[in-house]
């Protein structure tokens, strides 16, 4: 028996020194059993992490895109009708129109419709189809009135006007000066093609909607003799 702290000299085989390098080697990428539990516990807590915070992210309407140059967001587009502002001719038309009327030229603001022109003034739609009956329709029209406000809406040009007296034949005879009025004015190629009182303009800054499709317009009535008012 070697007496303690002497060394005791083995021979081994070249084999089983080979054979423990390699168990050696294992040993230094194997990690012990406490090391392993804690890697695995932390990998599985880390994924828990990642899908609840993707799970949050979606039920907010969140998304993973990085936000746009200048700290804008990207995102779709807005679908939202907006009001734009109406034609610029058609504006013309329909202010020369009520300008031509409130100052009495009855036989000018008659020239500004189309033949053959539909009017609705409250009720069923009327065809007017010869230049007398667009100047008794005119004429029949008991105020002037003084252009305030347009709105495009579609195919229609919406005019809101504040009421006043009128010159001429016919004129004197308002009783709502000073309120307001609103008309649905078509316009093509620089002529009142429609012409359709309407409730009101909308709110600005509230996208408008064009006035429903007309109803088959019946034929105007003859006018009166001398185009005066019957």
């Amino acid at each position: 028996m070697a007496s303690r702290g002497s060394c005791v000299n083995v021979t081994r085989h070249p084999r089983d020194s080979l054979q423990d390098s390699r168990q050696a080697a294992g040993d230094q990428t194997r990690l012990p059993p406490a090391a392993c539990h804690h890697v695995c516990v932390r990998s599985a807590a880390l994924l828990a992490l990642s899908l609840a915070s993707a799970l949050i992210l979606a039920a907010c309407g969140g998304s993973a895109s990085r936000p746009a140059p200048g700290g804008a967001t990207s995102g779709p587009a807005s679908t939202k009708p907006t009001s734009r502002a109406a034609d610029a001719s058609a504006v013309r038309v329909i202010r020369s129109w009520s300008d031509s009327l409130r100052g009495g030229d009855v036989d000018r603001a008659s020239r500004y419709f189309a033949l053959p022109s539909v009017i609705q003034n409250g009720g069923s739609p009327v065809r007017l189809s010869t230049t007398a009956q667009v100047r008794a329709f005119n004429l029949l029209l008991p105020c002037g009135a003084r252009l305030v406000r347009t709105q495009a809406a579609g195919r229609y040009t919406l005019a809101e006007f504040v009421l006043t007296q009128r010159t001429g034949v016919g004129g004197g005879k308002c009783d709502g000066t000073g309120a307001k009025g609103a008309t649905a004015f078509r316009i093509t190629r620089g002529k009142i093609l429609e012409w359709r009182r309407i409730a009101g303009l909308p709110a600005p800054g509230t996208p408008p909607t064009e006035p429903p499709p007309l109803p088959a317009p019946r034929p105007a009535p003859a006018p009166p003799i001398h185009g005066t008012p019957a």
